[in-house]
């Protein structure tokens, strides 16, 4: 990451990033969920090419595989 270019400045000052890595879904230029790269999954993948990506969908995924 580059301190002070547009991404940093645009996406990681205002989310309130203070450890990397961390993930950002984007979709149309909005912020759907902001996680840890580890909380990525095929089954979120999926959700996500299919459009029916929500935060309560990702969560439940993860709440089962622990």
């Amino acid at each position: 990451m580059v301190e002070n270019s547009d991404f940093d400045k645009n996406w990681i000052k205002p989310a309130g990033v203070s450890a990397i890595p961390t993930t950002f879904i984007i979709q149309n230029n909005k912020v759907l969920w902001q996680t840890l790269t580890s909380m990525i999954n095929d089954e979120i993948i999926e959700l996500l090419l299919k459009k029916e990506f929500s935060i309560e969908k990702a969560n439940k995924i993860n709440a089962k595989g622990k």
